[in-house]
């Protein structure tokens, strides 16, 4: 499987259960939004990989990693914006909280990642 692809089957559904966690964490309902919750996260992710292998194409694995940190910010206002007036809660700003600290969970997991190494060794494989 090439490396781009294996970190997209990796990072999709690792994504969608770190944010479905922090979703009922904030006791917003899961049944009422895992349409908006998959799609975003799908239309994100999909957004990273491309940025990851285009950054990587370009300058290499560390470009790559450094490329998702502007990335990642712009997608996490993006996804609380599209969470606030898509998802069915009480009041539209937990699901702006939501999405904000969802994308920060999900950063706190990228960065265990690539301090581990793992996402650098990933990428290498693909030059």
């Amino acid at each position: 499987m090439p490396p781009l692809l294996l970190y997209f089957c990796i990072m999709f559904p690792a994504t969608l259960v770190l944010e479905g966690l922090v979703l009922l964490a904030f006791k917003i309902s899961l049944a009422k939004n895992w349409i908006p919750l998959l799609l975003v996260n799908l239309v994100a992710q999909t957004a990273l990989t491309f940025t990851a292998g285009l950054a990587l194409a370009r300058s290499g694995p560390a470009a790559a990693v450094v490329a998702l940190i502007p990335a990642g910010f712009v997608i996490m206002i993006v996804e609380a914006l599209v969470y606030e007036h898509f998802f069915k809660t009480p009041k539209p700003k937990t699901a702006l909280a939501f999405g904000i600290v969802a994308n920060l969970t999900s950063w706190a997991a990228s960065g265990a990642a690539i301090g581990a190494g793992w996402l650098q060794n990933l990428l290498r494989y693909n030059r």
